[in-house]
């Protein structure tokens, strides 16, 4: 994805097709933007991946951007664990075992010491994992893979950082002070209250509607 089509990294609504009648429908029909691939298409496809299709500037997980990179890349499941378990020691073989530094995130003791039993494992080298991965690419993945969040990279020094320079644009990523509020997701709404809200979202795609 290239900085000139970085707005169409989010879906937009192009249509919501109004419901017959505002009491008693039980579907509604959502018209987005065509994507045309997805991202199990772009792992399993045979066709060769740049940096240009690697690249992602999504504000989620760091943990979670660092998976997708590396499994654009390896195309199959970075750490395709059986059970919780197993999971946690794939990570480890790749990473590394933490230190008790990295362990300060877990409250639990118990969470703890059980990290503490488990069989260690030296960090491997990323650019033997991973071998057709640019070094840029590495270097950042390796910054997004840290096993104490507090230690990963931000977002916002992930975009800065020179992987993402062709992406990067200060003037066009507008950083949130404080947390989202879902007030509007609140249990407390009936049926009827989500359906009402949902005709009245519809309307605004239909304003010629006579209702």
């Amino acid at each position: 994805m290239h900085k000139h089509n970085t707005e169409q990294a989010v879906i937009a609504i192009k249509y919501i097709i109004r419901t017959p009648k505002r009491e008693n429908f039980n579907d509604v029909y959502v018209v987005y933007e065509l994507m045309d691939t997805d991202l199990h298409q772009i792992i399993r496809s045979n066709q060769p991946l740049t940096d240009d299709h690697c690249q992602y500037t999504a504000s989620i997980d760091i943990w979670s951007v660092g998976c997708i990179l590396g499994e654009i890349v390896t195309r199959e499941p970075l750490f395709p664990g059986k059970d919780y378990v197993h999971q946690l020691r794939l990570i480890t073989e790749l990473i590394g075992s933490p230190d008790d530094s990295s362990l300060g995130f877990l409250r639990s003791d118990n969470a703890r010491r059980y990290v503490r039993q488990l069989p260690q494992y030296r960090k491997q080298e990323f650019c033997a994992r991973f071998p057709t991965m640019s070094s840029g690419a590495i270097e950042l993945l390796e910054k997004m893979l840290v096993f104490d969040p507090s230690k990963r990279i931000t977002v916002n020094e992930a975009l800065q950082h020179p992987y993402l320079a062709s992406l990067h644009d200060i003037n066009d990523e507008p950083f949130c002070p404080a947390p989202f509020s879902f007030d509007f997701e609140h249990p407390s709404y009936t049926e009827e209250n989500i359906k009402e809200l949902i005709w009245r979202e519809s309307l605004k795609f239909n304003p010629d509607c006579v209702c």
